[in-house]
C-alpha cells in the first residue's frame, strides 16, 4: 500500500506532458514484446517443421534394415515403406490444417503411385525385367560408355540365343536317343547284384570266357575250380563215400 502511494504521488508530481509521452512509449513497448513474442514463435514453428521434413526425407531415403531371401519382395518392401512416410507426412500436415500442402503431397503420391504400376507392367513385360525399368527411368548409376556396351552384350548375347537353344536341344535328343537304345530311362540306376548257388555259379562261369586251361578236362577258356566235370566228379565220390 505504501509503495502504490508513493508511486501515485510520483505521478502526480510529473506533468501532463510527460505522462502523455509515458503512456505512449509504454504502448508501443508492449506491442514490441508482443510482435517479438509472435516472431519468436513463427520462427520456432518453421524451425520445427524444416526439422520435421528432413526427418521425413532421411527416412524415406534410409535402407531397409530388414534382409529378404527374395529380391522382389524386398523391392515391394521398399516401395511401401517409402509410400507410408509419406502418408505419415501428410497425415501431420491435416492435422495442422494444411490442407493445400495435404492436397499437393497427395498428388504427389498419386503420382508416384501410378508411376511404380507402370514399373511393374515394363518389368513383367521385358526380357530384362527391371534393368529395362532402370533404364527407362534413368536411375541407373552406370556411365554412359558402360550402359552400351552391355546394350552391345545384349544384343550379341539375344542374337546367338537361338543357335544356344537349338545346340541344347540337339544334345539332350542325342542323349536321349542314346539311353533309348541302351534301353535306360535317363535316371541314375542303382542295382546288387544276386547271391548265386554254386550250380549258377557254375553255369555263370561256364558261359563267361576266361583264360586258362583247366587241369582236369585240359580245356581252355577255365580253370579246374570252374569246371563242370570237375564238379561232377567231386559230387559223386561225396555220394559214394556217403553209402
Amino acid at each position: 500500500v505504501i509503495l502504490v502511494a508513493v508511486a501515485r504521488r510520483e505521478i502526480s508530481r510529473v506533468g501532463p506532458a510527460s505522462r502523455k509521452r509515458c503512456a505512449t512509449e509504454g504502448v508501443f513497448s508492449f506491442r514490441s514484446k508482443a510482435l517479438e513474442g509472435m516472431l519468436a514463435e513463427q520462427a520456432t514453428g518453421a524451425y520445427l517443421d524444416i526439422i520435421g521434413e528432413h526427418k521425413e526425407q532421411v527416412d524415406e531415403l534410409m535402407p531397409v534394415t530388414r534382409s529378404f531371401k527374395n529380391k522382389g519382395i524386398e523391392k515391394q518392401f521398399n516401395f511401401n515403406n517409402k509410400l507410408l512416410v509419406r502418408l505419415k507426412k501428410v497425415k501431420k500436415l491435416l492435422k495442422k490444417s494444411k490442407v493445400e500442402k495435404a492436397l499437393s503431397s497427395v498428388r504427389d503420391l498419386l503420382k508416384v503411385v501410378e508411376d511404380h504400376a507402370e514399373d511393374l507392367t515394363v518389368a513383367d513385360s521385358s526380357r530384362h525385367g527391371w534393368l529395362t525399368v532402370s533404364l527407362l527411368r534413368g536411375e541407373s548409376d552406370l556411365p554412359t560408355d558402360l550402359l552400351k556396351k552391355v546394350e552391345k552384350i545384349d544384343n550379341r548375347l539375344d542374337k546367338t540365343r537361338p543357335q544356344r537353344d537349338e545346340y541344347r536341344s540337339r544334345k539332350s535328343g542325342q542323349f536321349a536317343q542314346r539311353l533309348e537304345r541302351q534301353g535306360g530311362s535317363g535316371g541314375t540306376q542303382t542295382w546288387r547284384q544276386k547271391n548265386q548257388g554254386p550250380e549258377e555259379a557254375l553255369v555263370s562261369f561256364s558261359k563267361t570266357k576266361r583264360q586258362g586251361t583247366c587241369s582236369h578236362c585240359t580245356k581252355s577258356g577255365h580253370y579246374y575250380r570252374e569246371c563242370p566235370d570237375f564238379w561232377k566228379c567231386v559230387n559223386e565220390g561225396r555220394e559214394k563215400e556217403s553209402n
